[in-house]
């Protein structure tokens, strides 16, 4: 299943059963609320995002296939429906004319955060913190974007930021509140702040 934020793919395929050729037809592939039309390839005919108009001929036995590329904006099971709703032939069979795509969005997004390198032993008053200063990051392991991302990371007592900031968002020292907002699948956000051990 897709993921939110991303993009799904799907298929259909228009099959004449018979006997005669087909010309004329119409298919409706109309999206659904949370899915929007991104792009897409088909054998013949046009699309124009909700209706694809196959003038043919399409013999008997034949059939032509269209691929829709949808880009899902919100939670929640999906139906994606195709349906014939007209062709120059009159269709004795009405029960095969339409087919329908569940599609149900996996909104898990695998944050991880990360201190890197983080002070160790004995730092004398007036050094800096660590090697690299106070170096934080986090991860997004997807398979979701994720958004209105926060971390909270305050500054213990004894410690003071003296530069840097996020390389990625915003940062309130005072709060100690790093706002990052909106982070795709695999996409990283980094916290680089120089800081010192005060004297007292």
């Amino acid at each position: 299943q897709p993921a939110l934020g991303e993009y799904v793919g799907v298929w259909f395929y228009l099959t004449n059963n018979g006997p005669s050729t087909a010309t004329g037809m119409t298919v409706s592939i109309p999206a659904p609320p949370g899915l929007r039309y991104h792009s897409g390839a088909w054998a013949a005919g046009a699309f124009d995002g909700a209706t694809w108009l196959v003038p043919g001929p399409l013999a008997s036995g034949s059939e032509y296939w269209i691929t829709l590329n949808y880009y899902v904006e919100t939670p929640g099971t999906k139906e994606l429906t195709a349906r014939v709703v007209g062709s120059d032939q009159v269709d004795p069979v009405a029960t095969n004319n339409a087919a329908t795509l569940v599609i149900t969005p996996n909104a898990w997004a695998d944050l991880r955060v990360s201190l890197l390198g983080p002070p160790t032993g004995t730092i004398a008053p007036g050094t800096s913190v660590g090697p690299w200063g106070l170096f934080l990051e986090v991860n997004n392991g997807g398979p979701a974007v994720a958004s209105n991302v926060v971390v909270h990371f305050p500054i213990p007592a004894g410690i003071t930021v003296t530069g840097g900031g996020a390389q990625h968002g915003t940062w309130d020292v005072a709060s100690g509140t790093w706002t990052i907002g909106t982070m795709a699948a695999g996409s990283l956000a980094r916290l680089t702040l120089t800081a010192i051990v005060n004297s007292t």
